[in-house]
């Protein structure tokens, strides 16, 4: 998959310029195979970012109890957990009683934390931390944002949640998951109005799910019998193509992907069969011809059923926003492809003709000649197989996904970015065929 990196950097008044000069975030190395990868997800970045207490010295970062609640891998979930005797086990449970007790911050030891996280307003979650007992002690290495992970479990699509509230988040890394539902769209962070920090953290999500194939459309019902005589050919105009997807939405509750039209069963019915004479009528005149006189041929087979139309493909954030004042400090983000919108289904095949039948009839001779008549007994006539109908029409393709580093839409919301924060993203999903549209793909968007 080809990736696209965006460097930007945002000129902002001067008090944002004191912290453009205070944090920092260089060195970001991704892994191959960019936004799609994510095991050994590594960031360097410079150790001398503030710290929650003001420090600009990471080793002097310190802890504070009276304004923060602990969470460890080695913690337990209880009703009184977060303190540093006692962490919470899970980000979330130290996010509730942050809220419950009043606290205004989460401290977050090093490990990786599976789950998907509501942000609390007032309350910032901090990773960084490495614990020996009670002691905890920031990390200064390499390895400060990618200490804590927190990682997108499979039964979900959104990793980070912030509605409506004033958070933040400081030295962690959020990744995707492995791999997406059919259709579905990832993001690693999503808020809805509110405001949101991010502070020196890594973002990384995979590519959002293709979409299915559209369904294949069925086949024509056989032809019935007892039809006029035809030449039994076969329907040669299959049904009507069924229209492409659009492009998909974008709203307050995310990314819509759109589907293709079913395809059109509305092809050409094929021509009933020949009727003939298994032993010609004798006659006495020279000018006569023999005919079938009765309705016994096969009637043409129907048309197919138009195929289903494909899926549309979901999209990939790493950060989606609706009327969302989203402050980005440094860090990296990522986004992975795209996902490619179904073909449209292929349409069913035509019926078979209908069988001819058998009847015994009187010769009957058309004569010019005065006084001519048919001479002989009764003789079998054949009705022949029709013709099979055509095919139905081929399914709409379903709507490519988008790729989107950063999307926030709406019409009140903000996007800040400060000290260059590293944005990265992938393809954009095609359109499926028939004529589905393809998405798009930008490191911020709308």
């Amino acid at each position: 998959m080809r990736l696209r990196a965006v460097i930007v950097s945002v000129v902002l008044a001067s008090s944002v310029f004191a912290c453009a000069d205070i944090f920092g975030f260089k060195d970001l190395e991704l892994p191959d195979g960019g936004a799609d990868a994510l095991d050994d997800f590594v960031l360097d970045v410079t150790p001398d970012a503030p710290a929650s207490d003001g420090a600009t010295d990471c080793s002097q970062r310190t802890v504070n109890d009276a304004v923060g609640i602990y969470v460890s891998i080695n913690g337990a979930d209880t009703s009184n957990c977060g303190t540093r005797n006692a962490p919470c086990m899970t980000i979330q449970t130290g996010i509730n009683q942050a809220k419950l007790l009043g606290r205004s911050i989460v401290y977050v030891a090093r490990g990786t934390y599976v789950e998907s996280i509501d942000l609390a307003n007032g309350v910032t979650l901090e990773g960084g931390w490495d614990t020996a007992s009670t002691t905890w002690i920031p990390v200064c290495d390499t390895t400060k944002v990618s200490a804590v992970k927190i990682t997108m479990p499979s039964t979900t699509n959104v990793a980070v949640t912030a509605n409506g509230v004033t958070a933040g988040m400081r030295y962690v890394t959020v990744l995707g998951k492995a791999s997406a539902a059919p259709s579905e769209s990832v993001y690693g962070i999503f808020a809805t109005g509110g405001a949101l920090t991010l502070d020196t953290i890594a973002v990384s999500v995979n590519a959002g799910g293709d979409g299915d194939a559209g369904a294949p459309g069925s086949m024509g019902a056989q032809g019935g019998t007892d039809c006029d005589a035809g030449d039994a050919a076969a329907g040669v105009q299959p049904g009507n193509v069924g229209v492409g997807a659009g492009a998909g939405s974008f709203a307050p509750t995310g990314y819509t992907p759109q589907s293709g039209g079913a395809g059109a069963a509305d092809g050409s019915v094929g021509t009933p069969g020949p009727c003939t004479l298994t032993t010609p009528c004798a006659t006495v005149c020279y000018t006569c011809t023999e005919l079938c006189t009765e309705a016994l041929s096969g009637c043409g087979g129907h048309p197919g059923g138009g195929g289903g139309g494909g899926e549309g493909g979901g999209s990939s954030f790493a950060v989606y926003g609706w009327n969302a004042n989203i402050q980005i400090l440094g860090g990296a983000f990522a986004s992975g492809a795209g996902g490619s919108g179904g073909n449209g289904g292929a349409g069913g095949s035509g019926g078979p003709g209908g069988s001819g039948s058998v009847a015994n009839a009187g010769c009957l001779s058309l004569c010019n000649d005065a006084g001519c008549a048919s001479v002989g007994d009764t003789t079998p006539q054949v009705g022949a197989t029709g013709g099979a109908g055509a095919a139905g029409g081929q399914g709409g393709g379903g709507s490519g996904g988008s790729s989107y580093t950063i999307y926030n839409g709406g019409d009140a919301g903000t996007i800040t970015l400060v000290d260059s924060p590293t944005l990265t993203f992938g393809d954009a999903g095609a359109g499926g065929s028939v004529s589905g549209a393809p998405g798009a793909a930008a490191s911020q968007g709308p």
